[in-house]
């Protein structure tokens, strides 16, 4: 299995909940050994959830007339602590 973020290497992986907040104390899933992303059935649930409702977004242009529009992009410096 290759991960969809870096397609890096997955390897299956057990994750513990010690607080218990969903019910269950561990899950079996995936985890990148390249990038560090993990993925079990409940974060695909969500990822699937999340992209159905993207695409009931309308999908429509924005309307510019008369708006001030900049497509310019400035540079942003920031300094270190």
């Amino acid at each position: 299995m290759n991960c969809t973020r870096c397609q890096g290497l997955m390897t299956e992986e057990d994750f513990h909940d010690f607080e218990e907040t969903e019910g269950f104390m561990w899950m079996r899933g995936w985890r990148c050994v390249n990038c560090g992303e993990a993925v079990d059935p409940l974060i695909e649930a969500n990822r699937r959830l999340h992209e159905m409702a993207l695409l009931a977004l309308p999908h429509e242009k924005p309307e510019y007339k008369g708006a001030e529009v900049h497509l310019e992009a400035g540079r942003v410096t920031r300094v270190a602590a």
